[in-house]
């Protein structure tokens, strides 16, 4: 047995590409991993590549992001084939934390299909995010800025020019609640789907609830900032993004929104 030292070394997460940050290891006793129901990790700093296949590592600022490997297990990666339409990876942007950006005009990533990230009934997502721009206030909430949508426009993220973000899920009826914000501000937000309610909070603060019922339709493809790939982009910047196919118990939100306040430097 190896001797303990007087001052312990701190362990990374070593993935290959990485740009990582010193602060990000004090998140670590805790990891999305850490919890069951894990179906998507987009983790900062680590899997992007430049090309969608997956073979050329993006590791320096400015490096086009066509592919964002899920950390997951799962595989469910996030590409785009397009290079013009990639998002930009830029370094030591949060708590010296790397960050995807998207320039809100047509970056977007594509990924699988809605069924493999959430349970039409339930589910926890959550993301340490800012956004630079909240240009739409359309009355039906997937009429707005997409920061994660949905091809059929069932389920996703949103942004309105208040600026608020919305979480939104359509049971039939447009559901969303949402949560004043800051533009230009990194954030935390958690939203999820319990027991026919429909929830969001941010930096670890008070939940809004509204009424929602099952998730209508689980068969279109999940993007990254857009609503479709076609128009509503986000302009702003994505450090880290997770989400579970079930609806997280009290300590375990609380572990996950801390992992990401400590990620993004909130207090």
């Amino acid at each position: 047995m190896r001797a303990r030292a007087t001052v312990t070394p701190i362990v990374r997460h070593v993935a290959a590409p990485v740009v990582r940050a010193v602060g990000e290891a004090e998140a670590e006793a805790w990891l999305p991993s850490s919890e069951s129901g894990l179906r998507l990790w987009l983790r900062s700093g680590t899997g992007y590549y430049q090309d969608s296949a997956g073979t050329t590592p993006a590791a320096s600022d400015g490096d086009r992001i066509g592919h964002w490997a899920d950390q997951s297990g799962n595989g469910y990666n996030f590409t785009q084939a397009t290079d013009g339409k990639r998002g930009t990876l830029k370094t030591s942007i949060v708590n010296s934390n790397s960050v995807t950006r998207f320039d809100g005009t047509d970056d977007c990533l594509a990924g699988t299909t809605l069924s493999n990230l959430i349970a039409n009934n339930a589910f926890s997502f959550f993301a340490l995010i800012s956004a630079a721009a909240a240009a739409t206030n359309n009355a039906n909430t997937y009429q707005n800025t997409a920061i994660i949508g949905e091809s059929g426009q069932y389920w996703g993220l949103f942004l309105k020019s208040a600026p608020t973000v919305h979480a939104y899920n359509y049971d039939t009826t447009d559901d969303n609640v949402s949560k004043s914000i800051s533009l230009s501000t990194f954030f935390v937000v958690h939203w999820r789907h319990e027991s026919g309610n429909l929830y969001i909070s941010k930096d670890g603060g008070s939940e809004s609830s509204v009424a929602s019922g099952n998730t209508g339709s689980l068969t279109g493809n999940a993007f990254i900032g857009s609503r479709d790939a076609t128009n509503l982009f986000f302009n702003g910047d994505i450090c880290e993004l997770f989400g579970y196919n079930v609806a997280l118990g009290t300590t375990a939100i609380t572990n996950a929104v801390n992992y990401l306040k400590t990620l993004g430097g909130i207090a």
